[in-house]
């Protein structure tokens, strides 16, 4: 069997099941787990069934071969666990490792932090009362990690003298999100102040019309009712872009257009309450007819 798996290279699944089982039931762990690191090794995909492979060197307690396999199936947390279990920190380091850096993200964070946490509270409770340096070795090992996710994991004895580089370090990242946050909100302020001053520099802006210019959608003289100037130089009566417009309202905004009078003719501005007037130019004059983005959904 092993001649025909290492030398003819058969990938018959019940040739592996059969050679692991053989394997499995030898007293010593080391054939089955040299047989399972050299059919995964890379990322070659063993030809044994897996989960049978699982449940015999569980049934044979070959712990650190079914670490191996449950890292196989991609099992890192089960993996993580049983690492710890039999006390194979290394092994166990080397699945949290193996995670993308977001992936298998929960209620508790992505699955590689979590691995980390239970490394690191492993550590944590089974080294000797004076030493945190492996402590502080899992923090370096892990970015996701920091200072206070492992802390509640100390006893109280420990002082802070013994973090104070990982604290100060953490504090030093904290005070450089505070300087970027305090950027961001510079920059959006400025933003802001400059959007104020361009909408009231539009609203200073003005056009002369002629005594012959003409409404776009009716072509009758502009002056003779109420009108719509925009930026882009099209004029429009109010009464006119409110029946044009109104074919494209949702039901809600077409019914608060009724209310307010316009459907067939629009009243003089000087019948109209400011905040009435705001919720018309809302309505129907936020963007030209012609150039904004209801012209464009049109076209599409």
């Amino acid at each position: 069997l092993f001649r025909s798996v290492e030398n003819l290279a058969t990938q018959d699944e019940a040739i592996h099941n059969y050679l692991l089982s053989l394997y499995a039931h030898i007293e010593d762990e080391g054939p089955v787990l040299n047989f399972i690191k050299r059919a995964s090794e890379g990322e070659r995909k063993p030809a044994f069934d897996l989960k049978y492979a699982l449940r015999l060197c569980a049934e044979n307690n070959h712990s650190t071969a079914c670490v191996h396999l449950y890292s196989a199936m991609e099992l890192y947390e089960e993996a993580v666990q049983l690492a710890l279990k039999i006390g194979d920190v290394g092994l166990a380091r080397i699945n949290a490792s193996k995670p993308e850096e977001n992936v298998g993200q929960d209620e508790e964070g992505p699955l590689k932090k979590k691995l980390w946490l239970m490394i690191a509270r492993h550590v944590i409770e089974t080294s000797e009362k004076e030493d945190v340096s492996a402590a502080r070795q899992v923090l370096t090992e892990c970015s996701q990690l920091k200072i206070e996710d492992v802390l509640p994991f100390f006893p109280n004895f420990v002082t802070i003298d013994d973090f104070k580089d990982v604290i100060c370090s953490s504090l030093q990242g904290y005070n450089e999100d505070i300087e970027t946050l305090k950027t961001e909100m510079q920059a959006a302020t400025e933003s802001g102040e400059q959007i104020r001053k361009d909408i009231q520099e539009t609203r200073k802006k003005s056009r002369n019309i002629g005594a012959q210019q003409k409404c776009e959608l009716c072509s009758f003289p502009l002056v003779t009712r109420e009108f719509y100037v925009f930026p882009c130089n099209h004029v429009f009566h109010v009464d006119c872009l409110a029946a044009e417009v109104s074919h494209h309202l949702t039901e809600k905004k077409r019914k608060k257009l009724e209310e307010l009078g316009f459907g067939v003719r629009a009243e003089a501005p000087s019948s109209y309450h400011p905040s009435l007037k705001a919720d018309l130019d809302e309505l129907i004059a936020s963007e030209c007819l012609y150039c904004g983005e209801m012209m464009i959904l049109l076209v599409q």
